[in-house]
């Protein structure tokens, strides 16, 4: 058996799964190699007592037993990141996570601290052949992330 080898304890009471999760944590991009994808096996010792296992999703079907419920999480991942240009010119990566409001998007940055509250970056349009300029119009205390306002009309850009 593929096993990764790791089991935890688990506390199943549902309150105890109310989290932030660190946007960083998440993946943006699929396993290169796909039979590699790992899956939590979630095993029910007690009422509210249980454990879990790291394993590989290949071998979904050694788990499995009439009656089980898969959950299955069919997220799409937006293609979000972008190299944006800094007023001196170096370059900054970009990732889009979510809209805020009407053209303003929280924005995680790498490197964050190149990113200030009111400066312009540019992003490249190949679409028009030019530079399009966005401002940084604040930063989201919680994630450490730049609200960065883009263009009403960025879907044409």
């Amino acid at each position: 058996m593929d096993s990764i080898d790791k089991q935890y304890e688990l506390d199943l009471q549902l309150n105890s799964y109310d989290y932030k999760l660190d946007p960083s944590l998440i993946a943006n991009t699929p396993k290169r190699i796909r039979h590699e994808s790992r899956m939590m096996v979630v095993r029910q010792v007690g009422h509210d007592i249980g454990y879990y296992e790291d394993k590989l999703t290949k071998n979904i079907i050694d788990e499995l037993n009439n009656g089980d419920l898969i959950i299955v999480n069919d997220t799409k991942v937006m293609k979000a990141r972008l190299n944006v240009q800094l007023s001196n010119g170096s370059l900054v990566e970009i990732l889009i996570l979510e809209l805020v409001n009407d053209s303003v998007w929280l924005c995680l940055g790498k490197p964050a601290k190149k990113l200030k509250l009111n400066d312009y970056v540019k992003i490249f349009s190949k679409r028009i052949n030019k530079n399009i300029e966005l401002k940084i119009v604040g930063i989201d205390e919680e994630t450490g992330g730049r609200l960065i306002q883009f263009p009403d009309n960025i879907n044409n850009l």
